[in-house]
């Protein structure tokens, strides 16, 4: 028998209370076919969905919401304490059971209240954090009725976390050490992961905080972009400062009398400068080196000075991109048309039916068209298939008369009998009377006449007893 699915009832009872009460914007199903349940094609489907939702009460959907999601937590309380029951069981040793059954409460007992106030921090845990993060206003009324939240006001419960640590836990030797190692165990883990998993679905603390994440990635994003622009800002206001403290050192250097030979060596040399940097990615010679010293060979006269300027392009599988917005916009536009060029599927042809086909194919070629010419050798195969089945029908009954006469080769018609003036009956010449056959037929059966018989007898016998008189 299968189960039924509550998670995705209760998701359609809470579709159905955001409808009445207008916040539909703000739900968010828990799975993926609520919304599609809701979001129906078709006059028909939608008239129907209308006149469902139109039907709905309030007050009773709120009843079954909340009577439903403490069926869940039930459910999912039951199910881990059970799991968790097993993997207690199996990690105790002898003397945490004899220091246990040396105290007032029995393993069992001890057992199940670890397990209860465990879930039960984790339950109100992530129900207070819904409270505190504002998305709900107050703990609902389905948990404030619940058995966890009454343990948890009752500081006097057997089961309330303080009261299970300070009074149980603290007063038996060895049980904390027990305790937290067990809860360290990897079974233990994914099972009270698999609770925790559960309750936030059953809150629907998932899909929010999955929701926030987006948010918190657009946020980080913008606030990259703007750190993004503030840094080429202070980089530009620090190129306009190092431009103002140039001017104002070349304003505190006397003039000098330079001759424009000099000043044109010295423009070369700056420019020859800015290449070498360039080609070596911005490297600084170091002053302390002599590298007259450290190379072996000098470059000659007959050699090229100028040497090859080398890009560190990106890979071409990549792209590349120039820094003007304007050009890579026109790129990733003539980039996208090659694509939709280079993709587009030949256009489908509107071809005409079968019987539209046939009918063109009639008035182009008359009887000659070939389904026509199909349908001509159909019906001539059918006849002759017919004919042929005929002739094999009038062959058998042929056959079977030549037989029969064979066999009543010398039998002579009563008729003919008679006027031979012969004395034959009907069975001698193996011809039966019509007179004799109605007769057999009207006749009685032997066994029905010894029945009638037998009857008659009993009703006209006499008494044949004796008296018997009784003293």
């Amino acid at each position: 028998m299968s189960k039924e699915n509550l998670i995705f009832k209760l998701d359609n009872l809470e579709y159905q209370i955001h409808y009445l009460q207008g916040t539909i914007d703000n739900f968010q199903p828990r799975l993926p076919h609520t919304s599609k349940l809701y979001n129906v094609k078709g006059r028909k489907n939608q008239k129907r969905l209308q006149q469902k939702l139109s039907s709905l009460n309030e007050k009773k959907l709120l009843q079954e919401i909340n009577s439903l999601k403490v069926t869940i937590l039930d459910n999912k309380i039951h199910n881990a304490e059970k799991h968790l029951t097993k993997n207690f069981q199996k990690a105790i040793t002898d003397d945490i059971r004899k220091n246990i059954e040396s105290s007032d409460t029995t393993v069992d007992e001890f057992i199940n209240s670890i397990i209860i106030s465990k879930l039960l921090k984790l339950t109100r845990g992530r129900v207070m954090k819904m409270v505190n993060q504002r998305q709900l206003d107050s703990i609902p009324n389905w948990y404030g009725n619940h058995e966890f939240e009454q343990i948890w006001k009752d500081k006097t419960n057997k089961k309330n976390p303080s009261h299970v640590w300070n009074e149980l836990v603290m007063k038996i030797d060895g049980a904390a050490k027990f305790v937290s190692s067990t809860m360290n165990n990897g079974k233990v883990k994914e099972i009270i992961s698999t609770y925790e998993n559960g309750i936030n679905v059953l809150l629907g603390i998932a899909i929010k905080e999955a929701k926030q994440l987006e948010k918190k990635e657009v946020i980080e994003e913008e606030s990259d972009g703007e750190e993004e622009v503030s840094k080429s800002e202070d980089d530009d206001d620090e190129e306009d400062d190092d431009e103002e403290n140039i001017s104002i050192e070349d304003d505190l250097v006397p003039d000098q009398d330079i001759d424009e030979e000099t000043l044109k060596q010295y423009d070369t040399l700056l420019a020859d400068s800015d290449g070498d940097s360039e080609t070596e990615g911005g490297i600084a010679l170091d002053n302390d080196i002599n590298y007259n010293e450290v190379t072996d060979e000098e470059p000659s006269d007959d050699e090229d000075g100028s040497t090859e300027k080398k890009y560190n392009l990106p890979q071409l599988m990549n792209g590349y991109y120039s820094g003007d917005e304007e050009e890579a916009s026109d790129l990733d536009e003539h980039e996208e048309k090659l694509v939709r060029e280079q993709t587009k599927a030949p256009e489908k042809k509107n071809r005409r039916g079968q019987r539209a086909r046939r009918r063109i194919w009639a008035q182009k070629y008359g009887r000659e068209a070939n389904h026509v010419q199909r349908e001509i050798e159909e019906k001539k195969n059918e006849r002759e298939k017919r004919q042929r089945e005929y002739e094999e029908r009038v062959e058998k009954r042929a056959a079977k008369q030549a037989k029969l006469d064979k066999v009543n080769a010398n039998l002579i018609p009563i008729a003919n009998a008679k006027k031979m003036g012969g004395n034959y009956s009907g069975s001698s010449i193996g011809i039966t009377s019509k007179e004799t056959v109605h007769k057999s037929v009207n006749e009685n059966h032997p066994s029905w006449v010894a029945k009638k018989q037998a009857e008659e007898k009993l009703k006209n016998a006499k008494f044949a007893g004796k008296k018997i008189t009784f003293d």
